[in-house]
């Protein structure tokens, strides 16, 4: 039996496919290449490598490091990724104005 409650692992795999899908010229073998990428440095126990990453992954050595040759716009998957916090969490409306205060406080 599955467990289908959601938890970490899920909402963080929920998050990354959708920054990814967000992503301009990212066409769906790449994203889901990319995806099972983030997956495996989640959870590899050791060096990240082709060769440990083919090992514990679903694509062969010679399919990684033709993926790893084409540019990833790693700001662009950043700036969602941060912009898709923000904006569920709410911290924006005062956050800004909290951390001037505390500067003030801790300049002098």
């Amino acid at each position: 039996m599955l467990n289908t409650k959601p938890n970490a692992f899920n909402k963080i795999g929920i998050l990354v496919r959708t920054s990814l899908q967000k992503i301009e010229n990212l066409n769906k073998p790449r994203i889901k290449f990319m995806y099972s990428l983030f997956e495996l440095w989640l959870i590899l126990p050791v060096r990240y490598t082709m060769l440990n990453l083919s090992r514990f992954g679903n694509y062969s050595d010679k399919s990684i490091r033709l993926h790893f040759e084409k540019k990833f716009d790693f700001a662009a998957f950043n700036s969602h990724v941060i912009n898709t916090l923000f904006a569920v969490a709410g911290v924006l409306c005062g956050s800004f104005a909290a951390l001037h205060h505390l500067q003030q406080h801790t300049l002098s």
